[in-house]
């Protein structure tokens, strides 16, 4: 597949496009997703210059938040968030999905099983390879065997343990035991019954040795070599037979999953998803991602709004209720609303009843900014905004400002805010000094956002109010510049120098 790395941290240049990348496979709890958007957020560059405070492995892939359509699941996949998981299962086991892997997985687990109980038996017999020896364990060696009926085979053993005990009082050789069942009960012993699926093909009668008058030496010995004989050609069949079915169900395997193959893809290809994470990697065409970080894409919305959706709303809805406790009722102020967390925390502050302002760098951002919740938008590049803003609020000040560039605007947030005003800062490039009196007059706080500590109680609750707020039709999230693939270097330079923000930047694959 085609995909970005990073082998160093450093520009935009670092961000290399290959086309010989590995597809990677899901895991437990995982799925894998044909990516056709992903979305460009400013954290990412960050990461990439080495600046920020947690830096992945390198080489790696960039990218969180992308769109696309299942194409494979690992197992203990249960449900997707924002539909039951259990239609898509049912489907699954129509085309025998479920039901092949566990059958054929049980089945070489039994052989496999089998086949090691069998080896260590024979090794503790002392009967093996060229390894035939006096004094075997009969016990064990009849369990290898395993073709008499158990009452034929507990006799007899205990028949003719019980001969050649009381005879010499000593043990006796493997020969002169197996000489004296056949002798005290050969129709049990010569049973022509075949081993099973898991055992050789030879039966018992085979290896059976000829009866030889007692005292002959020369009788014995052959007696004795016969059965090694036997023994041999016991365990190379035992050993082909186990490689002959362990081939047999691999190959089972994959025709089961040829033939379903085809049905698989057709039926999860129909679930279009986005997601807020990714273990792999978005700037690519494929990436694995866990199943508590996959959603179902509603209808409503195209691949590149899908692509939108993960840190921007996810991390607005944080900002606002979470970490800044907005109720409907105050007024909000978004201060850099036109980027796409921006407009996310427009839409939710509209949505829920607050009084929404907004701050934008050009005219056309401000006009962005009304179309998309604000009641009044502001252009934070002219000197007297702040003033405005007061001027808004019959200079009561505002009640929560949600921060994209406090590093810049944090002082003027202080200056603001209401009595008890809560400032949640969303996004930094640098240091700031300010004066913590402003903060102590009004009693007012700061609060940091980082999307990576929400607990997932939280994330669902944000889940949850997301997808209301896509069935009411309020939550759209609007796309700003597309790059292709290839052209991720520059979608880094202008998401962080390029001219003011209107929309979410995202890759097109």
């Amino acid at each position: 597949m085609r995909a970005i790395r990073v082998a160093e941290f450093g520009g935009p240049s670092v961000l290399k496009l290959y086309s010989d990348v590995p597809i990677p496979s899901p895991g437990h709890n995982q799925v894998l997703i044909r990516i056709y958007a992903c979305g460009v957020n400013p954290v990412e560059t960050y990461i990439r210059s080495g600046s920020y405070t947690r830096k992945p492995s390198v080489p790696y892939t960039p990218g969180s938040d992308v769109s696309g359509v299942i194409e494979a699941v690992g197992d203990g996949v249960k449900s997707l968030q924002g539909k039951v998981y259990g239609e898509i299962s049912d489907e699954l086991a129509g085309v025998g999905y479920h039901r092949t892997v566990d059958q054929i997985t049980n089945k070489l687990k039994k052989i496999k099983k089998d086949y090691r109980d069998y080896k260590a038996n024979l090794a503790r017999s002392g009967v093996g390879r060229n390894k035939f020896k006096s004094g075997i364990n009969i016990t064990l060696l009849d369990n290898v065997l395993g073709t008499r009926p158990a009452n034929q085979t507990e006799g007899a053993l205990n028949s003719a343990v019980a001969a050649t005990a009381s005879t010499s009082g000593q043990s006796q050789t493997a020969t002169e035991i197996l000489e004296a069942m056949c002798q005290s009960d050969p129709s049990g012993y010569e049973d022509t019954n075949e081993l099973d699926i898991s055992t050789t093909e030879l039966s018992a009668a085979q290896c059976t040795p000829t009866p030889t008058t007692s005292g002959s030496r020369k009788g014995k010995r052959k007696s004795q070599q016969d059965l090694l004989e036997c023994m041999e050609r016991m365990e190379e069949q035992r050993d082909r037979r186990f490689l002959e079915q362990t081939k047999q169900l691999n190959d089972a395997f994959l025709r089961r999953m040829d033939s379903t193959n085809a049905a698989l893809v057709a039926l999860l290809g129909r679930y279009r998803v986005f997601a807020t994470a990714t273990e792999t990697g978005g700037y690519a065409e494929y990436a694995v991602a866990c199943e508590d970080a996959v959603y179902l894409l509603p209808d409503c919305l195209d691949f590149n709004q899908g692509a939108a959706i993960g840190i921007p709303y996810f991390t607005a809805y944080r900002a606002l209720f979470h970490k800044a406790h907005a109720k409907a009722g105050e007024s909000v102020l978004i201060h850099g609303a036109s980027g796409g967390v921006g407009i996310a925390a427009c839409q939710l502050s509209r949505s829920l009843g607050l009084r929404v302002l907004g701050t934008a760098g050009t005219v056309e951002g401000m006009e962005l900014v009304l179309k998309n919740g604000a009641h009044q938008a502001f252009n934070h590049r002219e000197k007297d905004y702040v003033t405005k803003i007061k001027e808004a609020t019959n200079n009561q000040g505002i009640n929560v400002i949600i921060e994209m560039l406090s590093n810049i605007n944090l002082a003027n947030d202080l200056q603001m805010l209401s009595y008890g005003g809560r400032v949640a800062i969303v996004g930094c490039r640098g240091p700031i000094e300010i004066n913590p009196r402003d903060i102590m007059s009004k009693e007012s706080s700061i609060s940091g956002v980082a999307l990576f500590f929400a607990t997932q109680e939280e994330t669902a609750e944000c889940a949850v109010a997301l997808f209301a707020g896509m069935e009411a039709g309020w939550l759209k999230p609007v796309i700003g510049p597309q790059y292709p693939l290839e052209k991720a270097s520059q979608a880094h330079e202008d998401i962080i120098t390029g001219p003011a923000a209107a929309g979410k930047i995202v890759l097109i694959m």
